[in-house]
């Protein structure tokens, strides 16, 4: 089931595109905004977004553009189809395998699993940062938790944005204790996984 978008808030998708790989890759988080995203601010954040990240992504990749899905006052989400994109500065070719990626944790105020997310970042990763069983080097860890760091702080101070937020959505039929899904809770920081990360994608079936 499909998270809530309450107004106020928006579900980000920055694509992302190996040239040699024709299904593309998505890195999705939610944020608060303080004033309804265009297609100007949509750019910006990815303008702010691009010299965090474009170290860490190898030169085959295209990231971006950006895409905000727009909670508003009414039943219809508002898309925001932003425009900008580029590539990274990274020349290698020992990336791990596309559905190989790193797992980010979404820790917010919130206790259980209503209070916590995850993303996946692919092409971030190279095999010289894993071992053999998908354990990152204590030195992989430290990297992208920098990155991260940089990354929560970038986007919220981005004009016309404010901070990462967990989106919820209500408990599934059947389930024996649902909880309520309430307000979305205010990220406070990311946290990256010293396991590699499976990245399931839709085939389209």
């Amino acid at each position: 089931m499909a998270e809530i978008i309450p107004e106020g808030f928006a579900q980000l998708e920055m694509r992302m595109t190996h040239v040699l790989l024709p299904r593309p890759a998505f890195v999705t988080w939610a944020q608060a905004y303080a004033s309804v995203p265009t297609v100007g601010s949509v750019n910006a954040l990815w303008n702010a977004i691009f010299p965090v990240i474009d170290q860490e992504i190898d030169s085959s990749i295209t990231f971006g553009p950006i895409k905000a899905i727009v909670g508003t006052a009414t039943d219809e989400h508002l898309v925001v189809q932003g425009s900008s994109f580029g590539t990274g500065t990274v020349s290698t070719s020992t990336n791990l395998n596309i559905g190989q990626a790193l797992l980010v944790r979404k820790l917010t105020a919130r206790g259980g699993r209503r209070g916590r997310g995850r993303f996946y970042w692919p092409n971030m990763l190279e095999d010289a940062e894993v071992d053999e069983v998908g354990h990152l080097t204590s030195t992989a860890v430290a990297n992208k938790q920098g990155v991260m760091d940089a990354f929560l702080t970038t986007i919220a101070g981005v004009s016309g944005w404010d901070e990462m937020v967990v989106l919820h959505s209500p408990s599934g039929e059947g389930v024996e204790n649902p909880s309520t899904p309430g307000s979305p809770n205010t990220v406070t920081a990311l946290q990256v996984d010293p396991i590699v990360g499976s990245q399931r994608r839709r085939l389209g079936r």
